[in-house]
């Protein structure tokens, strides 16, 4: 199932955190995620059954299974909506 930006909904969680969630919930199959992300070879700082955390452009992406999204490391809404466009190039 592809995970599409417009999708989603963003929101300013705190300073350099962005929450993007889902228009509707999602129960990820993490494996063939983490697949494509190791085919780019993309750093994984976690990776359990709910939860991976990857490094794009610098950045952390935290990927929950229910489709939630949370960019870290980001100044500005537009600059989160970039590295999470990067990221679901990947895994989509």
């Amino acid at each position: 199932m592809a995970l599409l930006l417009k999708e989603f909904s963003a929101k300013k969680k705190e300073a350099l955190v962005f929450e993007f969630l889902p228009g509707k919930l999602h129960a990820l199959e993490f494996e063939p995620i983490i697949e494509k992300l190791n085919q780019k070879q993309i750093i994984l700082l976690v990776q359990t059954g709910g939860l991976i955390i990857a490094r794009i452009s610098e950045k952390k992406v935290h990927l929950f299974r229910s489709g939630k999204i949370i960019v870290k490391g980001t100044k500005t809404l537009a600059e989160a909506k970039k590295i999470l466009e990067k990221f679901l190039e990947i895994i989509n």
